[in-house]
């Protein structure tokens, strides 16, 4: 959802719907399409929450340790999570 919303569309867009759900599922996330663009603590959180293996996906706890530890790592990933929310309505 995160790189939809910097992208402004969905991964695999040109493709029909049926085959962007099997590329994902199969492939994961399309690669950023202007990746130096974001910052490279974007690219390291969004490619950690969307490792294929659920067991290799970080913890919450996990995922403020590479926002960096403190009062703005928590608000960063709160209002990440408030943006996913509110598109998701």
């Amino acid at each position: 959802m995160a790189q939809e919303m910097v992208e402004g569309e969905p991964p695999y867009m040109e493709e029909s719907a049926i085959k962007a759900l099997f590329l994902i599922a199969s492939k994961g996330r399309s690669p950023f399409k202007e990746p130096h663009k974001l910052s490279n603590l974007f690219k390291d959180f969004v490619n950690q929450c969307t490792r294929m293996d659920p067991d290799q996906r970080p913890s919450s706890s996990e995922l403020l340790q590479v926002l960096g530890a403190g009062a703005c790592a928590r608000s960063y990933l709160l209002a990440c999570l408030l943006a996913c929310l509110l598109v998701s309505c």
